[in-house]
């Protein structure tokens, strides 16, 4: 992160008809030339997303060549919370420059603990599409009441080892249960990894609902 607070981060559309913005975050160890190709292939039918895919917002603690949202050390899950702020004020500082007004036109998506990122903070701000990969709600976590209208996809490799389906999975269900618009695919085959279906899907879900 530079001394202003900014991120690294690599942008895909930019235009002056800039209707809604993508934030794609990508998960523990990685960075954003990791999961940068994601945000084209889910949007490519959908003009006026401009795509922001940043790095995260820490070195990761057992990769020094990546980046990482929060910690899994012995602080998590505060280690998240304890980084929220920071990561919110980069967001709120795009929508400015963009004049984007509304987080209702804000549309997360994330693999892995960038998928919990996204989930978190989606769910807390309203935003208007979230977008998981092989991810989970945050350990202790809950629905926000502004998030009623958020619409949420959860997709999920039946083979994942290192966060099983079913925590996803259980997710969606908690997340219906509170009133959500919330779906969740399983891909047979998969593991921990982003799958074509699994863009397929995304694709499907994100026209379906843009506007």
């Amino acid at each position: 992160m530079a001394e202003d607070g900014s991120w690294t981060e690599i942008v895909h559309n930019t235009s002056s008809d800039v209707r809604k913005i993508m934030f794609v975050f990508h998960g523990y160890g990685a960075d954003n030339k990791n999961i940068a190709p994601v945000g084209p292939a889910i949007a490519e039918n959908c003009p006026g997303i401009e795509i922001h895919v940043p790095n995260g917002i820490e070195i990761c603690e057992e990769n020094e060549t990546g980046y990482q949202w929060f910690s899994f050390g012995e602080t998590y899950p505060d280690s998240y919370f304890d980084n929220e702020e920071a990561i919110r004020a980069h967001i709120d500082r795009t929508l400015k420059n963009k004049k984007i007004s509304s987080y209702a036109d804000l549309i997360f998506c994330g693999f892995s603990q960038g998928a919990t990122v996204s989930l978190t903070l989606g769910l807390k701000l309203g935003v208007g599409m979230i977008i998981s990969f092989a991810g989970a709600l945050l350990d202790g976590s809950y629905p926000a009441s502004g998030s009623k209208n958020t619409k949420i996809i959860m997709l999920h490799g039946e083979l994942d080892t290192v966060v099983p389906a079913e925590l996803a999975e259980n997710a969606a269900n908690f997340l219906r249960q509170g009133g959500l618009d919330a779906s969740f695919v399983l891909d047979n085959d998969v593991g921990h990894a982003i799958s074509e279906n699994m863009l397929k899907e995304a694709r499907k879900f994100l026209e379906k609902y843009i506007t």
